[in-house]
């Protein structure tokens, strides 16, 4: 497509010179042999004139729709490249070692996955396919001019070469300060939207909504001056270049006897050419000197999604990564029996101290385990264990007495895990349960049986369409023990065997929690559960209770013989 783009532009321009030369003089077409071989075998009653102005306009016809095209092509390109980076990054955050996840700045992950990729993909990546396209065609536009005349076509090259490289050398280093500075004002206005918008409660409270709106517009306001310069800067490229394109054809229609020739038909025929190719050429070359300049702005976008790329496949666990099922299914033929710790140990890498040591413990299918201890004490780093989200520095953890490592797809489809603060989208209660696109025949029954299970009735009923209601941004619509509901529904509609419940009814009055907490005995024994609970007279009915201190169980037993003699 770019070389017949190419081919037709050559066509037009090879055209151009004749048509005019004999518009100014008719005698000229006796010159033109192989357009009078395609005169006569037409045979045609049109003038040649007229004839060759059609075959000019049929050119430039085809020639547009080509251009369309090309560009289509490079947009899609572009679009499609936008589209893998982005999902490709979103996956392998979703995937990569949990203890790395934990030290990442989630403003960076945001930057990295929309603003980055956008940048580069519309700017770099564009930019860059756009003017090799236009150097290809240039090449072959100023190949044919260099047979008409090559003293013309080295002035005018040289000139604008020397013009570009000047011009781009001269602001090499402000654009590369600029593209630097853009990103970090962009990474820093997303770090603090998303933290006054995530902890707008408390800010208003406190009275301090104007410390972060002042990060958003020192941020915002250093954004749009740096961008609207590198902007003024890649757009004045463009005045120059037109300005020494003009200086030139003055010149050389000043002293046409002397780069032409003295008759004026042949003058007007070779500044018809090169007038047009101008025309042609110019977008391309001001084209060329943009994506130059983008290019040193953007070096620090490239450089950051370099180090971002090659900093997630250093870190995904590629040979761990979720796999992603058709459903919510679970996978065949896998069962939940047991899951052991033996002699575990673990240590975050910004801590000196052992987060847990010498960890062992068993739990069998159906049996309901607590595990109690002051803050601090490891209670949430043995529940990331259970839930194979970080990797002990010592010891083994057993999946039915197999390595959990060798099973851990297997595993995360028979987890659930229920937080103090539940996952809630800003979507329908449905959705909220379901966390799927996709409808399966039974889904309705599944749901209004879960929805009972549940004790969701009542807030289905006062939700005013139903389970098609949107419960707003993190679930506002409902209270704290609607909330807890609705993550034990999802627990139990995506038929998972083992819920951990990590202090999830800690932010709820007494008398919620009571009724959550009577919500999860009745799947005692159906279900295995693992419970942190800040009250420990909610853990009595479990089998068992742990409890730790300073990362080390300390005591194990029933509850009677645990929550009566509290250390």
């Amino acid at each position: 497509m770019f070389c017949f783009l190419s081919l037709l532009d050559l066509l037009g321009i090879g055209l151009l010179g004749p048509y005019i030369a004999l518009f100014t003089d008719s005698s000229k077409i006796s010159e033109q042999e192989i357009f009078l071989l395609a005169y006569e075998f037409i045979g045609t009653n049109l003038e040649p004139l007229t004839l060759m102005g059609l075959f000019l306009i049929t050119i430039f016809a085809f020639r547009t729709v080509s251009a369309i095209f090309v560009n289509r092509f490079i947009l899609f390109y572009c679009r499609d490249i936008q589209i893998s980076l982005r999902t490709s990054m979103m996956k392998s955050y979703q995937s990569m070692n949990y203890q790395k996840f934990i030290s990442y700045d989630s403003s960076d992950a945001i930057s990295n996955i929309t603003i980055l990729t956008m940048y580069f993909t519309n700017n770099v990546l564009y930019m860059t396919l756009k003017a090799s396209a236009e150097l290809l065609l240039a090449f072959f536009i100023i190949s044919f001019l260099f047979f008409i005349n090559p003293v013309l076509v080295l002035i005018l090259i040289g000139g604008l070469f020397l013009l570009i490289l000047s011009y781009s050398s001269f602001f090499k280093n402000l654009m590369s300060s600029y593209g630097k500075k853009i990103n970090l004002a962009n990474a820093s206005a997303i770090q603090a939207v998303k933290q006054a918008l995530e902890g707008l409660k408390e800010i208003r409270v406190l009275g301090k909504e104007n410390f972060f709106y002042n990060r958003l517009e020192d941020n915002s306001k250093q954004y749009a001056n740096l961008h609207a310069n590198s902007v003024l800067i890649t757009t004045a490229s463009k005045y120059f270049i037109e300005f020494s394109v003009m200086t030139f054809f003055i010149v050389i229609i000043s002293a046409s006897s002397f780069f032409v020739s003295s008759e004026t038909s042949n003058v007007l025929g070779v500044i018809g050419m090169f007038a047009f190719a101008a025309i042609r050429l110019l977008p391309g070359v001001t084209l060329v000197s943009s994506a130059i300049l983008q290019l040193r702005a953007h070096k620090n976008t490239v450089d950051r999604l370099f180090d971002a790329i090659q900093d997630l496949n250093l870190e995904v666990e590629k040979e761990k990564l979720i796999k992603v099922q058709d459903y919510y299914e679970p996978i065949k033929d896998s069962t939940f029996k047991s899951i052991s710790l033996k002699d575990i140990t673990y240590s975050y890498p910004s801590s000196k101290r052992k987060a847990l040591m010498n960890i062992s413990m068993k739990i069998e299918k159906g049996e309901s385990i607590g595990i109690i201890g002051s803050s601090g004490s490891g209670k949430t780093t043995l529940v990331d264990i259970f839930l194979g989200l970080l990797k002990p520095d010592d010891g083994t953890v057993l999946l039915n007495d197999k390595p959990m490592e060798d099973n851990l797809d297997s595993w995360r489809k028979m987890t659930a895990y229920i937080p103090q603060e539940t996952l809630m989208i800003n979507e329908s209660l449905k959705s909220n349960i379901k966390l799927s696109e996709k409808f399966l025949e039974n889904d309705e029954k599944k749901l209004s049986e879960i929805i009972t299970q549940a004790k969701l009735e009542d807030v289905v009923k006062n939700l005013p369409e139903g389970i098609e209601s949107n419960l707003g941004e993190g679930g506002i619509k409902l209270s704290g023990g609607q909330r807890q509901r609705v993550s034990l529904a999802r627990a139990i509609f995506h038929s998972r065997e083992l819920l951990v419940f990590d202090e999830a009814t800690s932010a709820l009055d007494m008398e919620t929690e009571d009724e959550v907490m009577q919500e999860i005995k009745k799947i005692k024994g159906t279900k295995t559960l693992i419970l942190i609970a800040h009250r420990q007279d909610t853990l009595r009915f479990c089998d068992r209770i742990f409890e730790l201190k300073d990362g080390k169980v300390i005591r194990e037993g029933t509850p009677k013989e645990i929550l009566n003699n509290i250390s």
